[in-house]
Formats: C-alpha cells, sequence, structure tokens
C-alpha cells in the first residue's frame, strides 16, 4: 500500500479506538511510523483525512452492498445485504458515532453525507418494492412503503449509536442484533400480507 492509504488506515484505526476528537496528526503520523511532514505532504489536515475516510465509506457502500439480481430479491439477499451493511458499519465506527458532530463541523463532508445517505435509504425503498413483488404479494401503498423503508433505515444507520447508548462500547457481534431487528420489522408486516392479500400473479407463471 502507500504511503498515503496506510496513513488512512492508521487514522480509521485510531479513530474507531478513541474517537476522532481524541486524535490528532501527531498520534496518526506516529502509528503509521512516519514524520508529521511527511503525513502533511498527502493531507493537509486531519479533516482531509476524515473526507478521505469518507470516500472509502461511500466506495463500501456503492460496491458492497448489491444483490445478485435486483429485479428479483429475495429474503436471503436482504438478510445478507444487512449483515454486510453492519460489517461496513463496524469498520468504519467513528463516522456513526460522531456523524452529526463531524457534519456540524465541515460543510463537505455534510454534502457528500446527505447525497450518499439519500442515495443509501433510496436504495432500500427499490429493494423493497423488488421483494415484495418477487415475494407474489403486493406490496404496501405507497406511504407505508416509504415509513417501512426509513424504519429499516434508521436501524442501519442508527442501531450502533442505540446500542452503545443503552449497553456502553459495542463489539462486533452485538451489531448482529441489529440484522434480527431489521427481520423483526418485516415478519409482522409479511404475515399480515400473508392473512389478508392475496398473491399476484407472477410474470413467470406460465
Amino acid at each position: 500500500m502507500s504511503r498515503r492509504t496506510d496513513s488512512l488506515a492508521f487514522a480509521r484505526k485510531l479513530f474507531n479506538e478513541r474517537g476522532s476528537h481524541a486524535v490528532t496528526t501527531n498520534h496518526i503520523a506516529q502509528e503509521a511510523d512516519i514524520s508529521v511532514g511527511n503525513l502533511y505532504y498527502h493531507f493537509r489536515s486531519k479533516e482531509e483525512m476524515i473526507l478521505a475516510l469518507f470516500d472509502q465509506l461511500d466506495e463500501a457502500w456503492r460496491t458492497r452492498l448489491n444483490v445478485p439480481d435486483p429485479s428479483r430479491v429475495t429474503w436471503a439477499d436482504l438478510r445478507s445485504l444487512m449483515a454486510e451493511h453492519f460489517a461496513i458499519v463496524w469498520e468504519f465506527r467513528f463516522f456513526y458515532r460522531e456523524q452529526i458532530t463531524l457534519r456540524q463541523n465541515d460543510r463537505r463532508l455534510t454534502r457528500r453525507w446527505k447525497l450518499a445517505n439519500q442515495r443509501g435509504r433510496d436504495d432500500m425503498l427499490s429493494l423493497l418494492k423488488s421483494y415484495f413483488h418477487c415475494l407474489g404479494y403486493a406490496p404496501p401503498a405507497p406511504t407505508g412503503l416509504d415509513r417501512l423503508a426509513d424504519a429499516c433505515w434508521l436501524v442501519a444507520d442508527f442501531w450502533l449509536v442505540h446500542q452503545e447508548m443503552r449497553t456502553g462500547p459495542v463489539r462486533r457481534k452485538d451489531l448482529d442484533l441489529g440484522v434480527e431487528l431489521f427481520a423483526s420489522i418485516m415478519r409482522p408486516l409479511i404475515a399480515s400480507l400473508e392473512a389478508r392479500c392475496p398473491p399476484l400473479e407472477r410474470p413467470d407463471a406460465h
């Protein structure tokens, strides 16, 4: 890896362990075993490093949160996607813990986060629509589907913070509970659809 990539990796490690507010560029340079001047050659400030790390986070969202066939989404796809999402949350957990403060301190980060967050929420809505279609049941009314997407996205975005407020610092396995909460949101709705709504005729039924 390049010095720049190495420095970002060490910064992310320290930010995750201590919080970005408690880490200075001196700490990062010491951890990376380079001079502060060398670090400043690649990044003008700690804020520039945080922006670069957000770009890595956004790239992870774009490349790792996909399903094999978006037009035929299964329950296994949704669970797998949520599990991968929480793997990303763990890798970049300082962002999720500090997102409000970080965004208040940097308008550039605010703009990038807002765009990425909206894209993620829209993707969640599209996946849910596809899932209900493949399940063979009419999806909830548009307003209900929007609220379902919001509920699922809230779990995805704030589960780590919620757990730490309740129990203190979380471990990697604690994030698996977020996947189960997502499932618990979905199960009653599926059961309700099965009880009240006749299955749709699937396009490939004939």
